[in-house]
């Protein structure tokens, strides 16, 4: 059907705008004495409300509508929007709110996804700070924060099932996922003699033969995965210590220096073990960094006393650093192969794929649990970060840690655990240079620029998916497959270009820069 009001139209809004978007701060400040001020500031946050574009310059979309434009040669634009978006309804579906649409006799294919009522509702976040600064000496600045927030309504959060069956409905019609014979008639086709003899039949006439008994007891049987957009049952707390020491510019030197302790949880965010009991699913953040310190500086050489061209030589050389140690992104914990999905269809299918984590351990587990952690038992073979690694020797992690839950169960695992990380990536830059002046308005500026600068060995990621997959080495006993198989060939992954400057692990590298001005 389509939204809004007149012939041919629903004389509805698939969503609600949201008026209470109001975003106040705060902030103040006391000077306890001369060097001493206390600050604190709190403040409402608002994001942007997601877009829904029906007009498109190619056929890419999620199942809605889509008008397609193509220019008529090459060069030529495809429209000119001051005349507006030209087009025929023709172009559309026929306007119609029947029903029967979808789907096409025969199958169980999906209709466009499900529009999340709470779609016009932007997040929301209510953050707040209260910290002390203290001037030790007359260049020397410490300051202490404690900065937290908690947002809501967050976009993309992948715990929404709409064609799922919880284990709750199944059990009042009659089936225990947990017992292993009703597992067998929930996986058996609809109209097979075990089926029948359970008092199943088809919903409707013509539906299609070939499917299971779980399948026909879905809420919407015709249908498989129905996706979702705009769905915000997102949530995210977030707790930190910040410290921060700030050398001003004296003796040559300008220094600064930044920790931060912090803890942060979501829920609704990271992949889901349980999408039919939310509560159990807040948890560690897919972009956990618990401790992150930066350190930067910049030295300019002095004049020395003594001879007048070594002198020359010598000064007004600018030595600079970027310095970068933070921990390791936490690891998803692996999913569970008891074939959950199949009875209960709980694997998320929302359109976008809602996990944050610039593209590591997104999206939700293929199964829709996780295995269970074994107590006591150690995650790695080899600690990441002990330098005593050959990749071409050694499996890193422990598949002796996981096991999977019972056929019919949930896993009991979190997502991300903080005591299993990927390798710390440090990034460590260093650049030296000076400007030389050749008269009023000509210079010669030399600046030399070094990344990685000691040369730390940066592997890739280990395989982290399956630990039940069985380990493989080549014919010379190089590890190729396998859980906690690392590939010596690359250079880095995903974890590793984010939290390393976007060098990846690349060896030690630099560059030579001349610039000639006049």
């Amino acid at each position: 059907m389509y939204e809004g009001y007149g012939p041919g139209r629903c004389n509805c809004s698939f969503t609600d705008t949201y008026e209470l978007a109001f975003g106040p701060r705060l902030g103040v400040a006391y000077q306890i004495d001369r060097k001493t001020v206390l600050r604190a500031g709190w403040g409402l946050v608002y994001g942007q409300t997601p877009p829904m574009n029906y007009v498109s310059t190619s056929t890419v979309g999620v199942g809605f509508n889509v008008i397609t434009f193509s220019n008529p040669n090459y060069g030529a634009p495809v429209s000119y929007l001051k005349n507006g978006l030209q087009y025929n309804l023709s172009d559309l579906y026929a306007a119609s709110l029947d029903p029967g649409i979808r789907p096409q006799p025969g199958t169980i294919n999906s209709p466009p996804a499900y529009l999340d009522p709470t779609g016009g509702r932007p997040p929301r976040i209510n953050q707040w700070n209260i910290s002390l600064q203290r001037e030790i000496f007359p260049n020397l600045l410490v300051e202490a924060a404690y900065v937290g927030n908690r947002s809501a309504w967050i976009q993309g959060a992948n715990t929404m099932i709409v064609n799922g069956s919880a284990a709750q409905s199944l059990a009042q019609k009659g089936f225990d996922i947990t017992k292993p014979a009703d597992q067998t008639v929930l996986n058996s086709l609809w109209n097979s003699a075990a089926a029948q003899a359970r008092g199943i039949t088809a919903p409707y006439a013509g539906y299609p033969t070939g499917l299971t008994v779980a399948q026909l007891l879905r809420p919407y049987p015709q249908f498989g995965n129905i996706s979702f957009q705009w769905s915000d049952r997102g949530h995210s707390w977030y707790d930190s210590l910040q410290v921060k020491v700030t050398k001003r510019y004296s003796h040559n030197l300008q220094a600064t220096g930044a920790f931060t302790w912090q803890k942060e949880l979501d829920s609704g965010i990271n992949p889901t073990n349980n999408v039919y009991n939310e509560a159990v699913n807040k948890g560690l953040s897919a972009a956990s960094i618990p401790f992150n310190l930066t350190v930067g500086f910049t030295y300019q050489a002095p004049a020395l006393a003594g001879n007048r061209i070594l002198r020359g030589v010598l000064r007004d050389w600018t030595f600079g650093g970027k310095m970068h140690y933070a921990s390791g992104l936490p690891i998803l914990s692996p999913s569970a192969t008891n074939n959950l999905q199949t009875l209960l269809f709980q694997v998320p299918a929302n359109v976008y794929g809602a996990s944050f984590q610039n593209g590591i351990n997104a999206g939700t587990s293929p199964s829709g649990t996780f295995m269970n952690r074994v107590p006591g038992v150690p995650l790695y073979i080899k600690d990441l970060n002990c330098h005593c690694i050959d990749p071409n020797k050694d499996f890193v992690l422990n598949p002796a840690a996981w096991q999977n839950p019972a056929p019919g169960q949930f896993g009991t695992a979190a997502a991300y655990y903080s005591d299993y990380r990927y390798q710390r990536h440090p990034g460590e830059q260093l650049s030296i240079g000076r400007l030389f002046p050749i008269r009023e308005r000509m210079s010669l500026e030399i600046r030399a620029e070094f990344f990685n600068v000691f040369n730390r060995l940066q592997m890739a990621d280990p395989v982290v998916t399956n630990p039940l997959a069985t380990p493989s080495r080549n014919n010379l006993g190089v590890p190729i497959s396998g859980f906690g198989y690392i590939n010596s060939q690359s250079l880095g992954n995903a974890s590793t270009l984010d939290n390393n400057f976007a060098l990846g692990g690349a060896p030690r590298q630099g560059q030579l820069v001349v610039r000639f001005k006049f």
